[in-house]
Parts: C-alpha cells; sequence; structure tokens
C-alpha cells in the first residue's frame, strides 16, 4: 500500500534499510487511515519527512513491504496520543497538540484505491489495445475508421 503512496516521488531511496526522500514536504501527499469504518486518521507530511541532516535528504519512517498490511509506528504515535485499555479491549485516540496538522475526521468508507501511474498507464496502453483494428484485416481497419471518425 505504502509503495503506492510514495510512487510519484523522485529522488526515494533505501540506505541500509532506512527510506530517504526529499525534504520537500509538498511533494508528499497526506495519509489518510481509514478505522472503525467511521473515522479517518489523517497524517501530514510535515509529521513524517524527517529532517536529520543529510543536506536535502530526509528521514521517511515507513518500511515497504509485500503484504496489504502495516504497523502504525513512530510516525502515528508522535501524531495522536494513544490509550490502550486491556480491561475492556479498547484503544483510544486523539490528536496530540504538538503536531497541529495531525487530525481525526469522519467520513465514509472509500471504494478507490490509490492510484499507481505505472500500473494505471499499463493498463490504459492495454484496454487501447484491445480496441485498435487488426491491420492484417482490411474489414477491421474500415470498421474502425468509420467509428473513430
Amino acid at each position: 500500500m505504502f509503495a503506492k503512496f510514495f510512487h510519484e516521488i523522485n529522488g526515494l531511496t533505501q540506505e541500509n534499510d532506512i527510506l530517504m526522500g526529499p525534504c520537500d514536504t509538498s511533494l508528499y501527499s497526506s495519509i489518510n487511515l481509514f478505522i472503525n469504518d467511521r473515522y479517518y486518521v489523517k497524517l501530514m507530511p510535515e509529521s513524517f519527512v524527517i529532517d536529520i541532516g543529510q543536506r536535502g535528504k530526509c528521514f521517511i519512517p515507513f518500511t515497504f513491504n509485500d503484504e496489504d498490511e502495516f504497523v502504525l509506528g513512530e510516525p502515528f504515535f508522535r501524531n495522536f496520543y494513544s490509550v490502550f485499555d486491556d480491561s475492556k479491549g479498547i484503544i483510544g485516540i486523539a490528536p496530540s497538540i504538538n503536531f497541529v496538522h495531525s487530525s481525526i475526521v469522519e467520513g465514509i468508507v472509500p471504494n478507490d484505491e490509490l492510484p499507481h501511474a505505472v500500473e494505471d498507464a499499463q493498463a490504459k496502453n492495454k484496454e487501447s489495445l484491445k480496441n485498435k483494428p487488426n491491420t492484417n484485416d482490411p474489414v477491421s481497419v474500415i470498421g474502425y475508421m468509420i467509428q473513430n471518425v
């Protein structure tokens, strides 16, 4: 999932299992996690693009994997207060006052997924090839010309 999220950002590198990227937060989108079929937890780039003094390279505290799941870690817990109630089996969260860009908003379940430039281009190309006429068949070429003129 996060691989799709970061696909359009040029300059991302993985150095010793550490994800590094440009420090310009305008290059990144916010991360919205839908929880409990009702709320979005929003992480802004200002909270997960961390300048560590590497001359224009910042630490991006995410790890990619091949699974369709992820672990909420340091970026999440810096942005939200968390209360774990083992006796009731619930977790409470609230935006941190230290990160004013963090928020929890009510919403509806999204039914689309993040765009992915490479996969989208491949699908579009495959679809356009499907509609092209067989160049060895003059009748299909003429039919194609009539439909698209």
